[in-house]
């Protein structure tokens, strides 16, 4: 398959559009989230957080060694590099200083 140049891509995009195509294909995505959300929401603590490892661990042995986790040391993130480390000691992770977070991090 040959490579689209940057005009190409925008007049197919635009054709898909005016064809209602991505605006159908939006609605499944969007309902399809809905769906999933819903699904979550019903799960019980344990069950999220199992969920949550499974999904890295999967990364994790997908990529192998070519893999990263970024962390900015919040809640969320710690929990995530917290999964990471579990699957894989030697994980890369990656923190970008933007100069907002406070100083003790």
């Amino acid at each position: 398959m040959a490579c689209l140049s940057f005009e190409q891509y925008q007049e197919r995009r635009r054709k898909l559009y005016e064809s209602g195509v991505i605006q159908e294909y939006k609605k499944q995505q969007f309902a399809e989230a809905l769906e999933l959300f819903d699904t979550m929401k019903a799960m019980t603590y344990e069950e999220k957080i199992e969920y949550t490892r499974t999904i890295v661990k999967d990364a994790v042995d997908t990529f192998k060694d070519n893999i990263a986790v970024a962390c900015s040391f919040g809640k969320d993130s710690v929990l995530v590099l917290h999964f990471a480390l579990q699957a894989n000691p030697k994980i890369k992770v990656v923190f970008a200083n933007t100069g907002v977070e406070y100083k003790e991090t």
